[in-house]
């Protein structure tokens, strides 16, 4: 796969992300636990559950707290290729003691898993940006 559309698909993944923050609410860029809507970038926010599974050696991008709507969002680039992040995830989810209840190809390069633990519900949207690389975006329903 070229670099070129390695990039493309990066991009779209930010402007989808960017997109998706932009319309939860005001741009509140502050880290007070007092704020509606808080955005972050590079931690895990604190709302996440302490026994979330991540893969060792992902980064964490881009992070929203919003309060309002009792949602929580991140982003994880992994060094897994579609097909082993998957895995981990429907591997990790279960082993941490999450119900996975559906887990579909959306594409060659998109996959979806939706879970839940009790009261909290979630899913980790999964795309493969070419070779041994995938982006992960985890939503929940806390905050």
């Amino acid at each position: 796969m070229s670099l070129a559309i390695v990039r493309f698909r990066v991009a779209v993944v930010a402007l989808l992300v960017a997109f998706v923050v932009s319309a939860c609410g005001d741009d509140t860029s502050t880290t007070d636990a007092g704020q509606a809507v808080t955005f972050g970038n590079g931690e895990i926010p604190s709302t996440v559950p302490k026994d979330f599974p991540v893969p060792d050696g992902g980064v964490i991008g881009d992070t929203l707290v919003d309060r309002i709507n009792h949602k929580t969002e991140f982003s994880v680039q992994v060094g897994l290729d579609l097909t082993s992040t998957v895995q981990f995830y429907d591997l990790g989810l279960v082993s941490a003691g999450y119900v996975v209840t559906s887990s579909d190809s959306i594409s060659n390069q998109l996959w979806r898993i939706e879970f839940n633990q009790g009261e909290l519900v979630g899913q980790v949207t999964v795309n493969s940006l070419g070779g041994p690389v995938s982006q992960v975006v985890v939503t929940l329903n806390v905050a």
